[in-house]
């Protein structure tokens, strides 16, 4: 573990995730070893249904 303190608080995390949330984004947020957050948009998926190979026979 290093000696110095981090650039960066959990509130500033939480900051990330509630200004996301508000705006509708859904983020991941990456930390970086010289205390940068940087918010990553991620994709919504939709469930998919597995193609059932059997659908097509009558």
């Amino acid at each position: 573990m290093s000696q110095r303190a981090a650039k960066f608080t959990q509130a500033d995390v939480s900051r990330v995730f509630k200004a996301a949330k508000a705006a509708g984004e859904l983020v991941r947020v990456e930390i970086h070893l010289d205390g940068r957050l940087i918010a990553v948009p991620v994709s919504r998926r939709e469930p998919v249904e597995p193609e059932n190979e059997w659908d097509g026979v009558k």
